[in-house]
């Protein structure tokens, strides 16, 4: 995984989705910047409750996200301690998952957002 994690230059910051008040009020953690790989294409997809959405981009990342999450491409540094809705470019994570590599020897993990 140490190679796979050297090869990602872009730094974000991840407000993990923690839970939801019957009132429909997210609650975050505090962010924090995570380690990724962006590639910026579009496409649609279909997410777990079915629902057929265009992507902005597919991210690799250097763990596991949770769904309903946010990501914003930047540093801490770069935002204020808005709730990550109210901040500009940051996308919630609609799709999780991971792929092998070739040869099958490291997880890669991936958002779409």
């Amino acid at each position: 995984m140490d190679k796979y994690v050297k090869g990602m230059n872009q730094t974000f910051v991840y407000w993990e989705h923690l839970k939801r008040s019957g009132t429909g009020q997210n609650t975050y953690s505090d962010p924090i910047e995570i380690k990724g790989r962006k590639e910026d294409e579009s496409e649609v997809v279909r997410t777990r409750d079915g629902r057929e959405i265009v992507s902005k981009a597919k991210i690799f990342v250097d763990r596991k996200l949770k769904l309903n999450s946010y990501l914003y491409e930047g540093l801490l540094t770069d935002i204020t301690g808005e709730a990550p809705e109210n901040v500009d470019e940051a996308y919630e994570v609609m799709i999780s998952g991971a792929s092998p590599n070739l040869s099958g020897t490291v997880e890669l993990l991936w958002v779409v957002i």
